[in-house]
């Protein structure tokens, strides 16, 4: 727990613009909250996994916290996977089910997870950063919340928040953009 702890705060520290936490714990830990806040009070997207107990977000760390993007997982034909956690901190529900991903230790595998449907929602943040570097965290969030297909019932609810981010919908159609000359931040 302390490395993630260390790791976020050197992330934020370095300038991390989005940072996905693909973790849940069954306990509470004050101090990696104080980390995340640390995070967001930096201007530092966190997008944080929902956790795969089908349990309520509050009973889990770090998918309780209110002021991060908690993503719950979807399967495809758009239904709650049965392992995802839900409840009144999600944001955004993405794909976590039969999802091709880098293995551990080398090469690539199907995986089922809210840590896999949290990538989805940091890659997103990222292409909102990289489309409108001078917003804040709040103003990423509301975004990805906005910029959605409803799933479950009308509006937001506990097992699919806002929905599922569609990023046509805050990207304006304009003629394709190089991006040049990307390298990391330093602060």
């Amino acid at each position: 727990g302390l490395n993630l702890a260390n790791g976020i705060e050197y992330s934020t520290y370095m300038g991390a613009d989005v940072i996905n936490l693909s973790i849940a714990m069954d306990s509470h830990w004050s101090y990696l909250h104080d980390v995340i806040d640390y995070a967001i009070s930096n201007n530092v997207v966190v997008v944080i996994a929902a956790g795969n107990n089908d349990n309520d977000t509050m009973y889990e760390c770090p998918s309780d916290m209110d002021e991060a993007i908690v993503v719950s997982a979807i399967d495809s034909y758009g239904d709650k996977c049965y392992f995802s956690n839900y409840g009144s901190t999600i944001d955004v529900a993405a794909p976590g089910d039969y999802i091709y991903s880098a293995y551990p230790g080398g090469g690539y595998a199907y995986m089922s997870g809210t840590s896999m449907a949290a990538p989805h929602i940091s890659a997103v943040c990222a292409m909102y950063r990289l489309k409108y570097p001078n917003l804040n965290v709040y103003e990423v969030e509301d975004l990805v919340q906005k910029n959605t297909k409803d799933l479950g019932a009308s509006g937001w609810d506990q097992y699919y928040g806002y929905g599922v981010p569609h990023l046509s919908l805050a990207i304006p159609k304009e003629a394709p953009e190089k991006v040049q000359n990307v390298k990391a931040s330093s602060k």
